[in-house]
């Protein structure tokens, strides 16, 4: 019996540290902005209905280092904001089950312009400005120059896809996937883009539906008064055409 205590003892404490069971959540009051590091990613998305983009945040502080296990709390006068033009939206915070009790702050904010700013503002009463401000700038969505919705390509020859460049952006990753074909992945800095399908074995004389999934990475500023942080943001789009032998 006592073995077998022994054992689900360990066992329960290998799964708590797998799910994140040892980080710590502490208060932000009791940390000055200059010992937290703060670490941004969203999802750009592009609501074809109403014409307009969206962005959801998650936002995550932490002591010292982004790849600390001491995560903050937000309590008192600390609160963080979504903010775009006159439209700022408290983020709320959200239980993560997945990787145990970190404290996360997440906010959608919906139909902005792209090449504006996109601002996650922290604001403190210990800040002479009252607020530490981080910002994205809001991307072109992904789009194509020529529609391959209709098309057939033959894995005999090569795909041709005319991407649209923007605001800079020089460079995309894409990834191909269907069930005659062998999934592949790629970055390319050049429209249009061109690759070969592999066929996949035992599927050769096969017809299939490929998904196209084209995904740009926006890099945003992060606060100097942080001690560390970064701020990524990603922008995607599936696009499918029909894979011929």
């Amino acid at each position: 019996m006592h073995k077998l205590f022994l054992a689900c003892t360990l066992a329960i404490f290998l799964i708590t540290i797998i799910l994140g069971g040892c980080e710590t959540v502490v208060n932000s009051e009791n940390y000055k902005t200059s010992e937290l590091a703060a670490s941004f990613r969203g999802n750009f998305g592009y609501v074809k209905s109403k014409d307009c983009m969206y962005y959801t945040i998650t936002a995550g502080l932490s002591v010292g280092s982004v790849d600390s296990r001491e995560k903050i709390k937000l309590v008192g006068y600390d609160t963080l904001f979504l903010e775009y033009g006159k439209d700022k939206r408290e983020m709320i915070e959200v239980e993560d089950a997945t990787f145990g009790p970190i404290a996360l702050y997440s906010r959608t904010m919906p139909c902005m312009e792209s090449g504006k700013k996109l601002y996650v503002r922290l604001e403190r009463k210990d800040d002479s400005d009252n607020s530490v401000n981080s910002y994205i700038v809001v991307p072109h969505n992904v789009e194509l120059l020529e529609d391959i919705k209709d098309k057939e390509f033959s894995r005999k020859g090569s795909v041709e896809v005319h991407w649209k460049k923007n605001d800079g952006v020089d460079e995309i990753e894409w990834h191909v996937s269907g069930g005659c074909i062998i999934n592949e992945t790629g970055t390319s800095s050049e429209t249009p883009l061109f690759f070969s399908m592999k066929t996949e074995p035992y599927h050769e004389k096969e017809t299939c539906t490929v998904e196209l999934s084209l995904r740009r990475t926006i890099k945003g500023r992060i606060d100097p008064r942080f001690k560390e942080g970064r701020f990524t943001g990603l922008i995607q789009e599936q696009f499918y055409f029909t894979s011929t032998p």
